[in-house]
């Protein structure tokens, strides 16, 4: 390329059919050039006679520290050495002495890291970048300026940039350009690559919370999160919802701008594809990648407390059914493989099972044989007539006071109760007993005699005592299923 610029020129007068001036930069060029050659035979040479003067410098400034490391070194390698004498003098082992001399010997060599003195090291050159695109040609540039002598070694130009006399000129390779207020990519500061810019960045990072934002909501209608899929949305909806975020400015973004982001955007967290042919008027869709976490979705803690609540209330139903489920089959293996074991097991548990009923159900009629006692000495005590009480209308006026709606837990407790109440009140004789015929029908009648009746009274004047249906009622005790 450099050894013969006036042919190269040549073939680009030819192409561009501009002789006259192609021959005028054929004579620019070739003073540049010779120009640039001398001045870099100078250089060179300075630069040797500097690397001479400062490997003499650092010799000389050696410090005492590495100097002291040194010595160390050579005490130890000599103790090591000797070491090894003795124990090859006593064994017959040469193993120990070729180690000891191949230590000697790499601490004889020169290290790696140590500079070379100027005139052994190779002479470096620098690398350009090929041409590309082949046409491309800044019109500010200054071609003899820039032109540098690349030593032969040529690499490729970035992707997505555009190079011209090996240098990096800019990013606009794809045409995009800065169309839209601001350029996508820009030669980083080494001017070696192509790097998306402040603004481009800025941009991607704004669509991604609108993509939050729209992801959340769609969330919000959904019970639950399990196995929830991101969803896509129009590049119009993301267009809008950007521009709102830019100060309002409802036509700064469109969808063709969110195409020119692509190339910048993480597919990892960003995704756009074509949307389908059956969406008329819409031109893409864009989503959330799997990259993105469901914790980082805004979602308002409301939507979360309802989307908990349901989550927890399925597992919950969930384990219950497993644990009866699991449960079912592990006694019908056990049946099945150990039937007489299992029977006797149902045995066990029928008779404790009836033992418990049978001690529930005395224990009920215990307290409400208690309850009733006292409210018959009550209304005995209440009767003011010389005539007595007849015994079953005691019964049915206390039974319908207290079970006025339960039918069942009535009549267990006329079968149950009062035969007992009757029981105690026959062996008590402060109540006299007496057999009349009412209406043509015998039935047993109760009379409190004068002084317990009084007596009676006077503590229930003194709040000893209560009657009455309420005082029935209250005294009631929780009634239990017979």
């Amino acid at each position: 390329r450099f050894s013969d610029p006036p042919i190269a020129r040549e073939e680009v007068a030819s192409t561009t059919g501009a002789a006259a001036a192609t021959a005028i930069r054929e004579d620019i060029y070739s003073e540049k050039v010779a120009e640039k050659v001398e001045k870099k035979n100078t250089n060179q040479a300075a630069t040797a006679e500097e690397e001479v003067v400062n490997v003499a410098t650092q010799k000389k400034t050696r410090s005492f520290g590495a100097r002291l490391v040194q010595f160390g070194l050579v005490v130890v390698v000599a103790l090591l050495a000797i070491g090894g004498g003795y124990l090859s003098f006593f064994s017959g082992d040469s193993s120990t002495m070729n180690s000891v001399s191949s230590l000697l010997h790499t601490q004889s060599s020169p290290s790696p890291d140590e500079e070379l003195p100027a005139e052994s090291q190779p002479d470096k050159k620098s690398s350009c970048f090929i041409d590309h695109p082949s046409d491309f040609f800044s019109p500010g540039e200054d071609l003899h300026r820039d032109e540098a002598i690349c030593g032969g070694e040529y690499i490729k130009c970035p992707r997505r940039g555009r190079c011209h006399g090996g240098r990096l000129r800019d990013c606009n390779s794809d045409g995009g350009g800065d169309k839209f207020g601001f350029a996508l990519f820009l030669p980083n500061d080494e001017g070696v690559a192509c790097v998306p810019s402040a603004e481009a960045l800025d941009l991607v990072k704004k669509v991604e919370e609108v993509l939050l934002d729209l992801t959340a909501a769609d969330a919000c209608r959904w019970w639950s999160l399990d196995n929830y899929i991101y969803p896509t949305f129009g590049l119009w909806a993301v267009a809008d919802g950007v521009s709102k975020q830019m100060n309002g400015d409802d036509e700064s973004i469109s969808p063709e701008t969110l195409q020119w982001l692509l190339p910048v955007l993480d597919s990892s967290r960003v995704i756009m594809q074509s949307a389908p042919a059956t969406n008329i008027g819409i031109i893409g869709v864009m989503g959330l990648g799997s990259a993105v976490p469901l914790a980082e979705l805004p979602i308002p803690f409301t939507c979360m407390l309802r989307i908990g609540t349901w989550e927890l209330m399925v597992s919950l139903l969930s384990c219950s059914f497993t644990f009866a489920w699991n449960t079912a089959k592990s006694t019908l293996f056990f049946a099945i493989h150990y039937p007489f074991v299992s029977f006797a097991l149902l045995c066990v548990a029928s008779i404790a099972n009836l033992f418990r009923k049978r001690r529930q159900r005395r224990d009920k009629i215990k307290d409400y044989l208690n309850i009733t006692l006292n409210e018959v000495y009550d209304r005995l005590a209440e009767y003011e007539d010389n005539d007595s009480y007849p015994n079953i209308h005691l019964r049915d006026d206390i039974g319908r006071d207290m079970f006025h709606l339960n039918t069942r837990e009535r009549f267990f407790f006329y079968d149950h109760v009062w035969p007992l109440v009757v029981r105690d009140i026959n062996s008590d004789n402060r109540v006299k007993k007496a057999l009349k015929e009412v209406d043509g029908k015998k039935m047993l009648h109760w009379q409190m005699d004068g002084q317990t009746k009084r007596s009676r009274k006077g503590r229930r004047s003194r709040g000893g005592f209560a009657s009455g249906v309420e005082s029935v009622q209250s005294k009631s005790p929780t009634q239990r299923e017979s």
